[in-house]
């Protein structure tokens, strides 16, 4: 073993560090896409309530402003388009084929680009298919797989409130549509599980011929209410509401048409009697005036792949303090194999839905849904798109955020086994979380706001990404997570290593190897948490790893209330959250990757003692970054250094032909710099060199390598590399030399473009 001491007086053997540790060449900017907080808009005008006949037609049109700091284009990726909510995403049953983009997005942005404070409108046709009556459409424009472009839980449906009161009255293209029953099926008895095929004769008594082609055709359809999503569906429908189309390829008036179609009762169906029911629809025209309906008697056991229950540990029902943030309500079990893309659950209990401002769905401390608001009619709340796999035993809780004037008492339930949309679902239902009571006693008020941004990172280093400080209210509280939403241009897979800071008293409070999603989760260690006393401010510094492309930005905030838990320890809930750090105007933090197209940063590792005669020992670790065009690597160049901790010793290198490191090498690793000789990726790009071939000072105190093998590094990725040596087994290695590594200079001699300009 040999040691020495470092020019610090540290006891090392190798000291890794760069001349230059980040080096910058010929800049290329790149067009990023924008965040979603910059899309805003304002109502400006829309066209008259429309009165139409039953499949009759009327144009529609929208005019918005953009209020935001991003342009509207109705092409690329992220084209902006009027949409349903009310439910949000809903199937319009005025929906024109051919003309809307899809039964959910009536229409794209008519101008090609809409700048912040022009105006853009939206024209389109609705079709009289629904039966006589009056019906309010409402909808949202949506920026395509970014965002809302509004808040969806404002009342009554998002802040303006855009809908049509759509009147359809009985027209004369509809009158030669009619039809009589004939025959149908007995009710069926079904066991859960299994499935019956049901048969529909019915005469055409009307003037028009049916079809079961065309623009037209003639379709059995789910009625009462008309359009739902049947759960007696079965994979044969045409859709979960369009139990099958006509047989023939056409009925004229007085003939017979047949529909044939199978009823599947889920393996999760209870045990009782239900009503289906039916009705004929002239697609795109008219719905006739003939319900079908079957009564069905599900008897047996029900069994299924996946099976609901309650927790052991859901939380139990307490009284909570107004306006209370990030309650946990009620934690439900699933054992099976399934995945789960929608549930939904009900509030239950004496109070008013009002009392609620968010609800979200939780797998542990990870928000897995957006919040969702709860319906005042149904006390549901729907989390859709869930994509939630089940396998084993998994667990989701429902956490709630309190309104500040909150009442009555809440609890949570999965009602049936058909608001968990999975084929087979099983269990005692409903599902019931406890019930839980709103007080006269009211949390303490905390609130996050962003800080001055960090300076601007190098692409490649560890640096300062975030700031912000949680300002306490009346009473003491124990910070326990947040969970931060990266909205910047960054590739999330180019942060890791993020690390969660107090910055006033320079503690690490919690970690996290990378993002899930856009999302930063951050645990805080300790338990219970980090306290903060009451009427105190915190301020905390998020750091981490980056990579990737310069002029890339890193925007950190919270999202929602519930994502940064603040336990108010009077309570021992959480407390009010005011959050101004919820990444609206400036309410967030930012910095820019600096660096150009080529970046070179260092890795470690930390001083440290080697053995003799070792193979491949690692004395730096260093990457290259190309921001975006395909680079090669020409040259390395590499400097060894050695100190005598005597001051007496020269030839700390070499003596003449005797070398006291050998098979100087620069290997491609990993980005956790894995240990070169035991991992598979560490194949050699330059070398081996000998000193033999170095170019060393007269007492040989001091060398460089020139490494001239080539390699490639593809645009827009980094390559993690480590330069090793293997030392001698010599004598004269006694414990008493230091040596430090040193990386470049690098200048444009050092890389070569291969791709074109």
């Amino acid at each position: 073993m040999y040691k020495a001491k470092s020019n610090l007086g540290k006891v090392v053997s190798i000291v890794g560090m760069f001349a230059i540790i980040v080096a910058t060449f010929a800049f290329a900017f790149t067009t990023a896409p924008v965040a979603a907080a910059e899309y805003d808009y304002q109502w400006a005008s829309q066209s008259d309530w429309p009165t139409l006949p039953q499949g009759g037609s009327s144009t529609l049109t929208l005019t918005l402003k953009n209020t935001g700091t991003a342009a509207w284009t109705n092409s690329g990726s992220n084209p902006v388009r009027l949409a349903t909510v009310n439910p949000q995403d809903r199937n319009s049953g005025f929906y024109k084929a051919g003309e809307w983009e899809a039964t959910n997005r009536a229409a794209n942005l008519n101008e090609s680009s809409v700048a912040p404070g022009e105006f853009g409108s939206f024209t389109f046709t609705v079709m009289g298919n629904p039966a006589p009556g009056h019906y309010p459409e409402y909808f949202a424009p949506v920026v395509e797989n970014m965002a809302w472009m509004d808040n969806l839980a404002a009342y009554p449906q998002g802040r303006y409130g855009i809908y049509w009161d759509i009147t359809v009255t009985q027209g004369a293209g509809a009158s030669g549509y009619s039809a009589e029953l004939v025959s149908k099926s007995d009710d069926p008895s079904i066991a859960p599980g299994d499935n019956a095929t049901m048969t529909v004769t019915v005469k055409n008594i009307g003037t028009a011929t049916w079809s079961n082609t065309g623009a037209n055709p003639v379709h059995l359809g789910t009625w009462d209410s008309q359009d739902r999503s049947s759960s007696f569906y079965d994979v044969n429908w045409l859709t979960t509401n369009r139990a099958a189309a006509l047989d023939e390829a056409s009925v004229a008036p007085g003939a017979q048409g047949t529909f044939e179609f199978i009823l599947k009762v889920p393996s999760s169906k209870s045990e009782g009697t239900y009503t289906e029911n039916f009705n004929l629809v002239a697609e795109n025209l008219a719905w006739f005036n003939l319900p079908i309906s079957f009564t069905i008697t599900v008897a047996g056991t029900p069994t299924g792949d996946v099976t609901v229950s309650l927790a052991s540990d859901t939380p139990t029902g307490m009284t909570l303090p107004k306006g209370a943030t990030g309650v946990p309500m009620a934690k439900f079990k699933f054992v099976g194999t399934g995945t789960i893309n929608s549930l939904t659950v009900h509030r239950y209990g004496v109070g008013a839905v009002g009392a609620f401002d968010n609800v979200y769905l939780y797998e542990g401390d990870n928000r897995l849904t957006n919040g969702r608001s709860i319906s005042s009619a149904t006390h549901n709340a729907e989390f859709n798109n869930l994509g939630f796999d089940v396998s084993g035993t998994d667990y989701l809780t429902v956490v709630a955020d309190f309104d500040a004037a909150a009442q009555g008492q809440h609890g949570f339930e999965i009602q049936s086994a058909d608001k968990v949309n999975l084929s087979s679902v099983s269990g005692s239902f409903p599902v019931k979380g406890e019930l839980f009571a709103v007080g006269d006693e009211v949390a303490s008020q905390v609130t996050i706001n962003d800080k001055p941004n960090p300076a601007n990172p190098s692409v490649g280093e560890f640096a300062e990404l975030a700031k912000f400080e949680i300002v306490n209210g009346v009473n003491s509280t124990d910070f326990r997570r947040i969970t931060l939403t990266q909205a910047g241009t960054i590739n999330n897979d180019d942060l890791s290593d993020l690390e969660l800071w107090s910055d006033n008293d320079n503690k690490l409070l919690a970690e996290a190897p990378s993002l899930d999603g856009d999302q930063l989760n951050f645990q805080i260690a300790n338990s219970p948490g980090y306290g903060m006393p009451d009427g105190s401010t915190r301020k905390f510094t998020v750091k981490g790893m980056t990579s990737g492309k310069s002029n890339r930005t890193v925007r950190f905030y919270t999202e929602y209330s519930s994502d940064i838990l603040v336990i108010d320890t009077q309570y021992d809930v959480g407390a009010q959250i005011t959050n101004a750090y919820d990444g609206t105007g400036t309410d967030f933090s930012e910095v820019t990757l600096e660096g150009g197209d080529v970046t070179i940063a260092y890795g470690g590792p930390a001083a440290g003692d080697i053995s003799k005669n070792g193979e491949d020992q690692v004395m730096l670790n260093f990457a290259i970054t190309s921001a975006s065009r395909d680079l090669e690597v020409k040259k390395v160049s590499l400097t060894l250094a050695g100190e005598d901790a005597g001051g007496a010793d020269t030839d700390l290198l070499k003596n003449g032909t005797t070398y006291y490191f050998d098979d100087i090498k620069i290997r491609q690793t990993d980005s956790a710099y894995t240990a070169a000789s035991t991992q598979a990726v560490g194949s050699v790009l330059m070398g081996p060199k000998s000193l033999a071939s170095a170019t060393c000072t007269g007492a040989e105190t001091s060398c460089d390598l020139s490494f001239t093998d080539t390699f490639d590094i593809m645009g827009g990725e980094t390559m993690y590399l480590q330069a090793t040596w293997d030392p001698s087994n010599d004598i004269f290695h006694d414990g008493t030399h230091s040596y430090r590594a040193t990386i470049g200079p690098w200048d444009d001699n050092n890389f070569r473009y291969t791709d074109p300009t």
